[in-house]
């Protein structure tokens, strides 16, 4: 009997019309990186070459040209965008200005991003500072035109402000809203309205998590909160990011699969553009934004693409149009995350037991986590071993959020506000739970990993099971090789990990603080309202401060103790004369304070010359 022997039919995904092959996996991994590369070294290739290069790449439809192409035209890009970007000179300003970013209220006023609209630096992007006397930003919202009088001032030099293309600070000493927001931008903001006032009916300490975690807005999170999502390894559940986006179009797929390929496009299309908007074109959800609308169009035309694939495409053609968007932590982070929950994730399902719904949850959680950690712990320091655990017992129940945001959340705003509470119940225990899973995993008495030990067990892991895979597939000691991996790399994780230090003698603590070990313990506080110093302290296991001691009574010293307030247990807060902090008591004669345990030498509480408390040991 004869075999009929077929010939093989070309796939989608590698062939194209007109002579072309698609790009494969390598080569627009590759591309991807390439690009990622030359934006961040910025090599002085001139536009022309870069346009050559592209030029000759489609006239001979070969991948790899075109690989080679979009590299070199990223490096053009990225080096023209870097000659443009010039710091602005100090000097008075006046005239219109557009708000990019929806005002922040700080102690002193309020802090936005904003692009000028007239004078001689027309287009500039800037960072604005508004003081409470020089005007009420309260109703601004992004879009919003003001009508600003101030100061220029120089902005000191970091990838962050770079990445925001931030070309220098503007202080007002005098503001008004002379417009609202564009009527393009009518349908995102009355979206994020509907959010925010479906949130109505959420316990007052929840609310700025069920934002948060349906559109992405921080603004209202105490520094307590963001500190201990940061610690936990779960902030980015707080960001929005391509799990918010698959989300939304989970909810619209029941109406957009009853049309036709061309209409859903066009429907798709537009609700992307205006969830990105909505969510303030963060460069999260413009990646996982610009993925899906690849995605959509692979599936129209009649093409599929795999997720790597559009990933890669998704990053390269970004970089092409805003090769900043390489220096910004949130894009890294959420291209780490996609990358790995795509390579790794499936392979990681496999391998893990159990029901399939829990093995994917935790493969995907585990896959993003082991992906990003390089780039957390170059930034943000050592990472919590708990923070794999906290995701996987978190995540679940932060989809549901999304999910119940984009669809029964819109409605809860239009109900009598004597029915949101009961409304809102559902939403609102699972938000609750979130945040407890989040308490709970600062305090697990689980060691951070730092840079050493992530190295030596992401090696010890890929090493042993790669060689227990490729050279002993399918027997005995194949799998013996790969558990041996597993065990040596959960060793080194524990052997490199930084334990808890609360109690030494004494430890300055990033942030401005200082820790004192033994009875009573004592933590001294000399810092700025950021979230810093919150999280020096989780990451050191510090439990409990006895006694904290504020340097100074300003709002930022409220706002900084109130946070310590919010992570560890205090005793007694100590303020110098004519304090505004709620609570504490006042220090006016010196204060010597008897301690034992660890270092249990005594410390003298005074008032100084300027009016501020110091600590020192007699």
């Amino acid at each position: 009997m004869k075999r009929s022997m077929k010939r093989p039919v070309a796939s989608p995904i590698e062939s194209a019309p007109n002579g072309w092959r698609q790009l494969s996996e390598t080569q627009a991994i590759a591309m991807a990186a390439g690009a990622g590369l030359a934006a961040w070294i910025e090599p002085a290739v001139g536009v022309v070459a870069a346009a050559a290069a592209l030029t000759v790449a489609c006239m001979m439809r070969r991948p790899w040209i075109v690989v080679c192409a979009v590299i070199v035209l990223a490096g053009a890009r990225s080096h023209s965008e870097a000659a443009a970007y010039r710091p602005l000179s100090s000097g008075p300003f006046a005239g219109t200005m557009s708000l990019i970013t929806d005002p922040e209220a700080r102690t002193f006023g309020w802090v936005a991003e904003g692009r000028m609209l007239d004078g001689a630096h027309e287009g500039a992007r800037v960072r604005l500072t508004v003081p409470w006397s020089a005007g009420d930003l309260g109703a601004a919202v992004s879009g919003s035109r003001l009508d600003v009088t101030g100061s220029i001032r120089e902005l000191e030099a970091s990838d962050f402000f770079r990445s925001r293309h931030l070309r220098g600070g503007v202080s007002a000493a005098e503001v008004s809203v002379v417009a609202g927001p564009r009527w393009w931008r009518a349908p995102s903001e009355f979206i994020r309205g509907r959010v925010v006032a479906g949130s109505a009916g959420i316990p007052e300490g929840l609310q700025p998590l069920y934002v948060g975690l349906v559109i992405g807005d921080d603004r209202d999170q105490s520094l307590g909160q963001q500190a201990r999502f940061r610690v936990a390894g779960m902030s980015h559940l707080l960001a929005v990011s391509g799990q918010n986006v698959a989300f939304v179009l989970a909810v619209l797929a029941p109406v957009l699969g009853r049309l036709s390929p061309r209409v859903r496009w066009l429907l798709t299309t537009a609700m992307l553009v205006v969830f990105a908007v909505a969510t303030r074109l963060e460069p999260s959800v413009i990646r996982a934004t610009v993925s899906a609308g690849i995605a959509v169009t692979a599936v129209v035309s009649g093409r599929r693409s795999a997720g790597v694939r559009t990933l890669a495409l998704a990053v390269s053609g970004l970089l092409l149009v805003d090769p900043f968007l390489i220096r910004s932590v949130g894009f890294v982070l959420s291209v780490g995350a996609s990358f790995g929950i795509v390579m790794l994730g499936p392979a990681m399902a496999g391998r893990i037991g159990g029901p399939r719904l829990i093995a994917e949850a935790m493969a995907i959680t585990v896959a993003a986590q082991v992906a990003v950690a390089p780039v957390l712990i170059a930034t943000f320091g050592p990472v919590s071993v708990a923070s794999v655990p906290a995701n996987v017992a978190a995540g679940w129940a932060a989809g549901f959020v999304m999910m119940w945001g984009a669809s029964v959340g819109l409605l809860i705003g239009l109900a009598p506000p004597a029915w949101q509470p009961i409304l809102s119940a559902p939403v609102a225990v699972v938000v609750g739970w979130i945040d407890a899973v989040a308490r709970f995993a600062v305090r697990a008495p689980l060691p951070s990993v730092g840079a050493v030990g992530c190295l030596a067990a992401i090696a010890a892991v890929v090493l042993l099971w790669s060689v227990g895979g490729l050279t002993f597939r399918g027997r005995l000691i194949g799998r013996f090789v790969q558990r041996v991996g597993l065990v040596i790399g959960v060793g080194a994780l524990m052997l490199a990990a930084e334990g808890a230090s609360a109690g030494r003698a004494a430890e300055v603590i990033a942030g401005g603080g200082t820790f004192f070990g033994g009875t009573p313990s004592v933590l001294v506080v000399d810092a700025s309202p950021t979230t810093e110093l919150p999280e020096a302290v989780l990451a050191r296991r510090v439990g409990r401060a006895d006694i904290v001691v504020l340097t100074s009574g300003d709002r930022w010293s409220a706002m900084v103790a109130a946070a310590i307030r919010d992570v560890v247990g205090v005793g007694t807060v100590l303020a110098p004369p004519g304090h505004r902090v709620p609570g504490a008591v006042t220090v006016r004669d010196d204060l010597v304070v008897e301690r034992a345990g660890t270092g249990g030498v005594p410390l003298l509480i005074a008032v100084d010359g300027d009016g501020r408390l110091g600590v020192t040991s007699p």
